[in-house]
């Protein structure tokens, strides 16, 4: 990279980064939540993205992800949110 071609860090707001993705702003605002897309760069109250991490995350998504994206039963994805209850041998003999 040449020193005055600061192309590779030019840093975008979030309308572009909706744009360049195709994410909806919920579902972009889980992601980086959840650390599968890269944080903004804050100045002040703006946040930016750097076109490059925005460019990373486009060619491979599964690059920032730091949940496991499986959709078979049991997974993490297929599972998350819900829990399961067992009772006690002492609460069986309750009931």
């Amino acid at each position: 990279m040449h020193p005055l071609d600061h192309s590779a860090e030019r840093l975008i707001r979030l309308p572009e980064v909706l744009t360049l993705t195709g994410l909806p702003k919920s579902t972009f605002y889980n992601m980086v939540r959840q650390g599968r897309f890269p944080k903004p760069q804050k100045m002040g109250r703006i946040s930016f993205w750097r076109m490059s991490d925005v460019n990373r995350f486009i060619s491979d998504p599964s690059s920032y992800a730091s949940i496991p994206s499986q959709n078979k039963e049991g997974s993490p994805s297929a599972t998350r949110g819900s829990f399961v209850l067992e009772r006690t041998s002492a609460e069986d003999s309750r009931a």
